[in-house]
């Protein structure tokens, strides 16, 4: 009989960014690959930790659960930022903290109109 191997897997994760991708691993290191506007390639490595590491109450059920969404959108939003910062590379004009507040505000809101409050008016209206 032939022994079984135990595979072994690892988390890692992606985005799609403007013009380039970001890779994460579990162990808190990304790796942000971005084109330029003149077709350059530009990479970057970076390091964070969780947050649930950080802090142990973080990590309790529930709570680690909304830390973590908090987490990723954050930081999503931080990477996206940085890859359109870097594809702009100086022709525009970048926004200032109050709008991008505002921008990521409106988005959660349109999201949650589209995909919550529209579908359960829709599935109201149905026999």
């Amino acid at each position: 009989m032939a022994q079984e191997t135990k595979k072994e897997y690892s988390a890692y994760g992606g985005q799609a960014v403007i013009e380039g991708i970001v890779m994460k691993s579990p162990q808190g290191k990304s790796a942000l690959v971005c084109r330029r506007s003149d077709g350059e390639l530009v990479y970057e490595i970076s390091e964070a930790k969780p947050l649930q590491s950080r802090y142990k109450a973080l990590s309790w059920p529930i709570i680690r659960g909304v830390v973590a969404f908090l987490d990723a959108l954050i930081g999503g939003m931080q990477i996206l930022s940085k890859s359109a910062e870097i594809y702009a590379s100086g022709e525009e004009e970048e926004l200032e903290d109050w709008q991008m507040a505002l921008a990521v505000a409106f988005s959660l809101l349109l999201g949650t109109a589209l995909f919550m409050v529209l579908p359960t008016l829709i599935l109201r209206f149905l026999p």
